[in-house]
């Protein structure tokens, strides 16, 4: 289940960030890819459906990114 929802207002970033990484790392792991967390635009930008109502944009990106490494090793590893 991962622990994407213990951001508070950033649960949405936490989710968001966590199945962008189960799915970058599955398309990394089905294409015969290193494993590369930090290589894909998503997690460099880490501003997925950021609204400016959430508040701050880098606690925004700090969770997205936080569940993004979680959800990339899931996909990669399939655990």
């Amino acid at each position: 289940q991962g622990s994407y929802g213990a951001y508070g207002r950033n649960s949405q970033a936490s989710q968001i960030g966590y199945q962008d990484g189960l799915q970058d790392g599955r398309w990394d792991r089905q294409n015969g890819h290193s494993y590369r967390p930090t290589y894909h635009s998503s997690v460099k930008n880490a501003d997925r459906g950021y609204n400016s109502s959430f508040g701050s944009k880098d606690l925004y990106k700090q969770a997205y990114r936080q569940a993004y490494y979680e959800g990339y090793q899931r996909g990669y590893y399939g655990r």
